[in-house]
């Protein structure tokens, strides 16, 4: 199952689930958003990107 099957399957059950995406394919990222995903980190990915993804979705700004 690819990330974008995982998506749509996950957002259809749970629909207010925060989904972060994770790619090494960089040019996933807009097709990810736009199906819900509400971040999304291109592999490798920076240790601080994740951080602000968490403190943003979880934390809180």
């Amino acid at each position: 199952m690819s990330g974008m099957e995982l998506l749509s399957k996950v957002k259809s059950t749970f629909p207010d689930i925060i989904f972060v995406a994770m790619s090494s394919v960089p040019e996933h990222e807009a097709a990810l958003l736009q199906k819900g995903a509400h971040a999304f980190l291109a592999k490798p990915f920076d240790i601080n990107d994740l951080f602000n993804i968490v403190q943003r979705f979880v934390v809180g700004d």
